[in-house]
């Protein structure tokens, strides 16, 4: 009778299987939680360097807006000028970018735990088939997704509209005001909406890591034979261990009989 894997796929992947897996590459990943915990660090950097940032951008629109005529009277000067300034703005963010990288590469590894995989960096010629590729943007499960990320960002419309309506006459108020004041208020809304978002997201970012868990265990799921299989490979066959046995019973017992007198 012909097998149904997908129907008798219903024991839980054994070790060897998970670890073939891992060697591939084939790991569970969470876009939306990696995307939600660079967000929060995000947040935590805005919170802790927000006043040095304020201060920082007072100085640079103080000195742009005082800078000597000297700049503006060549293009080489003024190129001068802005490329310091790009230097600046590069070394200033840097603490930023760099708590944004460890924060997406420690969510990885709280999903699937630390792993190379030189296989899965490997280029794969037989991948690059534009049909197959389109076939794979239009399947059921890319719509999905896509589905999925419409609604979230429905959802973060939302969030973002509601909040900013509420704060309309908080806007209408800096119109009297001065600069620094400006900037000091925009920034507690901006970390306002973060923190709003950032909660929304978090939870969709945990319901979907506790999904591709699932799923990536639910798609190594092995039938009956495939486990007597991969422990027959791994243990070796049952036939063949018990003749062994029994060999080494019956050498056990002959020598036995020499040693009698």
């Amino acid at each position: 009778m012909a097998e149904q894997p997908a129907a008798e796929k219903t024991h839980y992947p054994t070790f060897r299987k998970l670890q073939k897996a891992r060697d591939k590459g084939q790991l569970p990943q969470s876009q939306e939680l990696t995307s939600v915990v660079t967000l929060l660090v995000l947040i935590a950097m805005v919170a802790l360097l927000g006043p040095s940032l304020t201060k920082w951008s007072l100085i640079q629109i103080k000195e742009g807006m005082s800078c000597e005529h000297v700049v503006f009277a060549s293009t080489e000067s003024f190129l001068a000028f802005i490329n310091g300034k790009t230097a600046d703005l590069i070394l200033v963010t840097l603490p930023v970018l760099a708590a944004l990288f460890v924060g997406a590469v420690l969510a990885g590894v709280a999903i699937s735990g630390l792993n190379f995989s030189p296989r899965a960096i490997e280029l794969k010629f037989d991948q690059l088939n534009p049909v197959a590729g389109f076939g794979k943007l239009v399947n059921a499960r890319s719509m999905v997704k896509l589905l999925a990320s419409i609604l979230k960002l429905l959802c973060v419309s939302l969030i973002v509209w509601f909040y900013l309506k509420s704060r309309l006459n908080v806007f209408a108020s800096l119109r009297w005001a001065w600069s620094a004041q400006i900037l000091a208020v925009i920034a507690r809304i901006i970390l306002g909406l973060l923190i709003r978002v950032g909660v929304v997201l978090l939870i969709i970012g945990i319901a979907d890591a506790l999904y591709q868990k699932w799923k990536y265990i639910h798609d190594l799921k092995m039938t009956h034979q495939e486990v007597k299989q991969d422990r027959r490979d791994t243990e070796g066959s049952p036939e063949v261990k018990g003749r062994i046995r029994r060999l080494q019973i019956e050498m056990a017992s002959r020598r036995i009989l020499r040693e009698v007198p």
